[in-house]
């Protein structure tokens, strides 16, 4: 009787300590969907590509390297990699075919998903249209503070006058020197001219 119930224990304790150890995985879509708009703003990398390489980590996703036909948002480069997790949120793709991608920013990695507008490319015809339809402010403002950060990483209240801030334009280098304060503002408008 005493093996009996050791070994329910046991299978207790193994049963719990699986569960109490085990790694969560998320898996969901916000509802409602956001528009194309939206998630064109929210996202960290948005292209047209072509898969090329398939990568699987096992117990945690697949890495994708697709070669960019379009780039309307993220990294200027011929090649992008994308991962997708092992869990109820992934979106597999197929090496070989082509897709529209919406990727963002996570864990050092451009992430996708089965949320969103992701899709082979040849049912995106309409989605790319929108994209294209997302205008780009004309005038706004690039504002910041240079300020030292504290032992903990905390950038100080007080900033730093007198500081000079490069910023590139598509043409042009300009130069801002800090305030006082060491606020820095410069009109987008600007950087065009």
């Amino acid at each position: 009787m005493q093996t009996y119930r050791a070994i329910c224990a046991r299978l207790f304790f193994c049963c719990f300590g699986a569960l109490f150890f085990a790694i969560p995985a998320f898996g969901f879509c916000f509802q409602p969907n956001p528009s194309v708009s939206c998630e064109f703003l929210n996202s960290d990398a948005v292209f047209a590509g072509k898969v090329i390489q398939v990568r699987t980590v096992a117990g945690e996703g697949w890495y994708y390297k697709l070669h960019v036909l379009q780039l309307f948002r993220g990294p200027h480069t011929e090649v992008i990699e994308v991962y997708t997790g092992d869990d109820s949120g992934r979106y597999p793709l197929e090496l070989g075919r082509e897709y529209l991608i919406f990727a963002y920013a996570y864990e050092k990695k451009l992430k996708i998903d089965n949320c969103g507008d992701s899709k082979p490319l040849s049912e995106a015809k309409e989605t790319i249209g929108q994209i294209e339809k997302i205008s780009v402010p004309k005038d706004g403002i690039v504002e910041g503070q240079v300020a030292l950060e504290n032992e903990r990483r905390i950038p100080s209240d007080r900033g730093l006058p007198g500081v000079q801030i490069f910023l590139h334009g598509e043409d042009k280098t300009y130069s801002v020197i800090t305030d006082g304060r060491g606020s820095l503002a410069l009109l987008t408008s600007s950087l065009r001219q």
